[in-house]
């Protein structure tokens, strides 16, 4: 695969947002601060994003 990140984005208002945080968080993913540039500007949303590693393809 030719994949460096995944993202994952949800509402900032939602009532599950500290779960999906916690969740996703544990699974390795890690919260895109704004002005990232894989990502749109938009302020009700929140980006979190789960680097792939590269070298485990090649092996």
């Amino acid at each position: 695969m030719k994949v460096e990140n995944v993202f994952v984005c949800f509402l900032k208002n939602r009532e599950d947002r500290a779960l999906l945080l916690r969740t996703f968080s544990f699974m390795g993913f890690e919260i895109v601060r704004p002005g990232h540039p894989s990502v749109p500007t938009r302020p009700d949303v929140l980006f979190m994003v789960y680097p792939i590693d590269q070298s485990s393809e090649e092996e």
